[in-house]
């Protein structure tokens, strides 16, 4: 199976759309008492101060205001904070984009042990984004994300090990990151799957799991997972 390239830009917006971190939580305080914490220094409420005026929860939607308490909060080291101030500067929302700053906290995030911050920071390495590029400093952070359940950066994962890119080509251990990712819904690991599968390649040959995966992946709009299925038919 040959890897024809592996995709990283549509994997960063929709990881800039579509975080896991937590929203805010108005139960505990009220948003005047959010507000009164994070003028007192409490981080975690700048934090959520922050995320409140991107999202408009409680206040007025403002961007600005956002990244002020966002980044309030990053300074003191709140991993949460760090993450969303890097996407700020990724966005250039509330701020002045800049992908050297972004490069500089979501790192700072990824030490911490956000997920998605460990992949984005991968993806910013691969690219030379911000950071000088270096692939053995991507596949690290990739594999720190993949191992921790992130289904894009298994999909990386599984990717270098199938093209040879970094290590030496390994279709079985491709296949084991790419299943993971695909068992996730990673629409573009559902299609190589599926043909790993029908070729026999990392896995033992079987066309019904093959057409099984294939047909996941069209599902989900894979035109090439569609076309793949018609001339399977």
């Amino acid at each position: 199976m040959v890897i024809k390239g592996r995709h990283l830009l549509g994997a960063v917006l929709i990881l800039m759309n579509c975080c896991s971190i937590p929203a805010v939580c108005a139960e505990k305080y009220s948003i005047a008492e959010i507000q009164q914490r994070a003028a007192d220094g409490d981080a975690e409420a700048q934090f959520i101060l922050g995320y409140a005026y991107e999202t408009g929860q409680g206040v007025t939607k403002d961007a600005e205001k956002a990244a002020h308490w966002y980044e309030s909060a990053a300074d003191q080291g709140n991993m949460k904070a760090q993450y969303y101030l890097g996407l700020c500067y990724v966005r250039g929302t509330g701020i002045e984009k800049n992908h050297d700053r972004a490069a500089f906290w979501i790192e700072k995030a990824a030490a911490q042990g956000v997920i998605e911050a460990q992949y984005l920071i991968g993806v910013f390495y691969d690219k030379g984004q911000g950071v000088e590029r270096s692939l053995s400093k991507a596949v690290y952070w990739y594999n720190r994300s993949a191992k921790n359940g992130y289904a894009d950066g298994q999909y990386q994962m599984g990717c270098l090990y199938a093209s040879g890119e970094f290590f030496e080509s390994d279709m079985r251990q491709a296949f084991v990151w790419l299943d993971k990712a695909a068992k996730q819904d990673h629409i573009e690991a559902q299609y190589l799957v599926g043909h790993m599968y029908l070729n026999g390649d990392g896995v033992e040959l079987d066309v019904s799991a093959g057409k099984y995966w294939l047909e996941k992946a069209a599902e989900h709009g894979h035109e090439d997972a569609s076309a793949s299925l018609r001339d399977i038919e």
